[in-house]
């Protein structure tokens, strides 16, 4: 009985990592944000209508100072250049 051993991929990076999913979801868009702690306008990633809803109202609300995701990977804030606390990262 032969095994069949898959073949490395081609493409470089980290295995496994799809840096177009985020907790599992494909990325539906961006909202530029200045409330993520970064000083610069940062775009930040949403997968429903329901995210983009409340990173709207997160955003324009005067009493809200910063907000992120908790979801986020280090590998995905990496890759879009996005400031996150260390504290979500543990």
């Amino acid at each position: 009985m032969e095994t069949h051993q898959p073949s490395p991929s081609a493409r470089p990076g980290t295995p496994g990592l799809d840096i177009f999913k985020i907790a599992g979801q494909t990325i539906s868009g961006f909202l530029p944000s200045l409330k993520t702690g970064d000083r610069h306008q940062v775009r930040m990633p949403y997968t429903t209508t329901m995210e983009a809803r409340l990173a709207l109202f997160l955003e324009y609300h005067p009493h809200v100072r910063s907000y992120q995701r908790g979801d986020m990977s280090a590998a995905f804030a990496n890759a879009y250049h996005i400031l996150v606390l260390r504290h979500l990262l543990g």
